[in-house]
């Protein structure tokens, strides 16, 4: 090494980004200098965490100002090929996020350019960089399992896509593109380990319609053969016990790489007495793994401290990879990089997409979501009401009532597909853009009279939801008071201390010191909540304010974190004993009472708390939730002593860290969010002539029956 670190940036700020930024942190010879995506906001939220690195949202300014050596492709898949072969006509390297394309004839040219320009090109199958996956390279290498009999490679999964969206996105367009989008990961490893397969057959069935009225096939099965050897490669992305391995057998033994575990297990006979050697192999293999879990546990606590451990098995891939592409890009590329078998990946994808059997959808076609039965809106009328945040749970349904009461509706979205069709199929009118970008908000408000605000940023650090929430909000605030428009806002009970039985909460009560400490979603809220009020005194902003309790019903989710934590679909960590009557709100009431705030006079300046009478208990939830929906959630009760002193361990852990979001643990916070105190509802009923569902029944019924229904469909 010459000294001279290499720069590198990334293109796309999305999910994956972060894994690619602490891929980079670890290598000593490489320094991030940008970050570029279409949002500002995203790219400075990743920008921020890195000293020196520049948010960018044009890609030829940041080749032009930035001059980086090498970038990062972590955009959608199908936007990969433009990027990429900007990138390469400028002479970058480029290491591009699977897959390389989605068709392979422009893989091809990608990889003949990288030639002709003499830079590199690699694509991250990053699970074929997992080091339980080695340790079979390690065997097959040396002979240990014999001549390859059979492989299966088994990835279940839960695709939150299916669920919630965004259901505009490329993955939904056409059913065979999940063979594209998530499916490579498989045909890596397959074609790494056995080859090109000689025959194939493949089906696919379990399908659902999706918002926009596409079908998607959750269950799918590839058999074939390669030689001697068969091989099945299963997918599953129904909600369920996650799995994801790949299983060899050959003639001397047999081993399953297990990636969500991060273990593998080698199974060889080692007794000449079959009881005895059927004992040596099970104890042999547990003894391997347990092993092997205590390695992944220790690892997570030690990076966890601030040591150089990786924090996951799945960062590890990541860094894996990227340490291989930088040491290899100035020579030959490892062969799981190389861009040959990243096509040979899309050309294996295109050969099932053209061979598949797609069962018939019609018979056993459900709908996500399920509709009931509604009279249809008004003709759509000449905007006055524009929603922020119009496609998201309440959102969706304050849309749906401001149209019934013949209101014209304009919608902000980052995406008209998948629910923005929804909700054009109502009769509001789309408008692209978002939230964070005033430009975008200053040119929805042609003939506004009332903005719902309803979006909200999100981030890990404090400084995260000042740039895409707070900051957003103030600027929304001041063109609306500059233009005379009623402000909406909707904040949440977050921001209260309900953890004292007896207290009983209302509007007036203060946020809780302990929740804007400890719970930077609240803080957002209340710091929020604190502009929109000084604006209103100062500047006679017309605002009211929303504070939504625990909202359930249609379209959305019936693993409410109201109740407690959920791990997993199976599991609830339920906040205390959860006896105590909780502050529920159907998702219909609540946009009912915001649409009643339209015509009260005098309302400006005032909040109001959206709850209906407590009626059931977390347990009481969890108990209608497993009868209406004929499953076991297993129930982990959790005393506010034992999530104190939980946060205590990893507050330790952070100090020795120096991590910069440490924050010292609150018992009382956790007390909070057993919700033991009452929450009144009594102002927003005496104003709003508000009416909420107190019936259990119907609680359950609606908010509880239909969320299950829509999420097991």
């Amino acid at each position: 090494m010459t000294g001279k670190k290499t720069k590198v940036a990334l293109l796309g700020a999305g999910y994956i980004a972060d894994f690619h930024v602490e891929a980079v942190r670890r290598l000593s010879d490489v320094a991030l200098i940008g970050v570029c995506d279409l949002s500002r906001a995203r790219a400075e939220r990743l920008a921020s965490q890195v000293p020196g690195a520049v948010a960018y949202t044009d890609l030829n300014v940041l080749l032009d100002e930035g001059r980086p050596d090498v970038i990062h492709v972590l955009t959608p898949a199908p936007a990969h090929v433009a990027p990429t072969r900007a990138i390469l006509e400028r002479g970058v390297s480029a290491f591009v996020e699977k897959p390389l394309a989605v068709h392979s004839e422009e893989c091809a040219q990608l990889a003949s350019l990288a030639a002709q320009r003499g830079v590199a090109l690699g694509v991250g199958h990053n699970f074929l960089f997992s080091s339980v996956y080695q340790r079979l390279m390690d065997d097959l290498a040396s002979g240990s399992l014999g001549r390859i009999d059979q492989i299966d490679i088994v990835w279940n999964k839960f695709l939150p896509q299916v669920q919630f969206g965004p259901f505009g996105s490329w993955l939904f367009q056409d059913p065979r593109h999940i063979l594209f989008e998530v499916a490579p990961h498989s045909f890596a490893h397959l074609l790494h380990v056995l080859g090109k397969p000689d025959r194939l057959a493949a089906r696919a069935w379990d399908a659902v319609r999706v918002p926009g009225d596409r079908p998607f096939y959750r269950q799918w099965e590839v058999t074939g053969s390669k030689g001697r050897a068969g091989l099945r490669l299963r997918f599953s992305y129904v909600d369920g016990f996650s799995e994801h391995y790949l299983h060899v057998r050959g003639s001397s033994g047999s081993a399953i790489v297990d990636f969500e575990l991060n273990t593998y297990v080698r199974r060889e006979h080692s007794q000449d007495l079959l009881d005895i050697d059927r004992f040596a192999v099970v104890a042999q293999g547990a003894r391997s793994a347990l092993v092997q879990a205590g390695a992944t546990l220790g690892a997570f606590v030690l990076s966890k401290a601030g040591l150089p451990f990786e924090a996951g098995p799945y960062q590890a891939s990541i860094s894996r990879a990227a340490a291989r592409f930088y040491a290899d890009r100035t020579g030959t590329l490892d062969a799981r990089l190389a861009p040959a078998l990243a096509t040979e990946s899309v050309v294996l994808a295109e050969e099932i997409a053209r061979i598949v059997q797609l069962e018939d959808v019609a018979p056993a076609m459900t709908t996500v979501p399920p509709s009931r039965a509604r009279p249809a809106p008004p003709p759509p009328a000449k905007p006055t009401v524009l929603i922020l945040g119009a496609t998201g749970f309440i959102g969706r349904a304050l849309a749906r009532h401001l149209r019934q009461k013949g209101l014209g509706v304009r919608a902000l979205v980052r995406d008209t597909a998948g629910q923005g069709e929804l909700l054009a199929r109502q009769g509001v009118e789309l408008v692209r853009g978002d939230f964070t970008a005033t430009a975008s908000i200053e040119s929805a408000l042609d003939g506004i009279k009332q903005v719902y605000h309803l979006a909200r940023g999100v981030g890990r650090a404090w400084g995260d939801y000042l740039r895409l929430d707070v900051e957003p909000t103030r600027r929304l605030a001041e063109l609306c008071a500059a233009r005379d428009i009623a402000l909406y806002y909707t904040s949440s009970i977050a921001i209260y201390d309900g953890g004292r039985a007896g207290d009983v909460i209302t509007e007036a009560t203060p946020p809780s010191p302990e929740a804007m400490r400890i719970n930077i979603y609240a803080r957002a809220k209340a710091e929020n909540e604190r502009i929109l009020l000084e604006l209103h005194r100062e500047r006679g902003l017309k605002v009211v304010i929303f504070r939504p309790g625990i909202v359930v019903g249609e379209g959305g989710s019936p693993l409410h974190w109201g109740v407690g934590s959920w791990p997993y679909s199976s599991i609830c960590r339920v906040w205390g004993d959860g006896l105590n009557p909780l502050p529920f709100v159907l998702v219909d009431d609540c946009a009912d009472a915001m649409v009643r705030a339209l015509d009260v006079p005098g309302i400006f300046g005032e909040s109001f708390n959206l709850v209906g009478d407590p009626c059931l208990s977390g347990q009481g939830y969890l108990d209608a939730l497993e009868r209406v929906a004929g499953i076991k959630v297993r129930r982990l009760p959790t005393p506010t002593w034992r999530l104190f002193a939980e946060d205590i361990a990893k507050w330790g852990v952070k100090t020795l860290a120096r991590h910069p979001e440490r924050r010292v643990p609150s018992y009382r916070y956790y007390e909070g969010l057993s919700c033991r105190a009452l929450y009144a509802p009594n102002r927003s009923k005496e104003r709003l002539g508000w009416a909420p569902t107190g019936d259990v029944e119907v609680l359950i019924q609606q908010g509880i029956a239909i969320p299950a229904a829509e999420f097991q469909a």
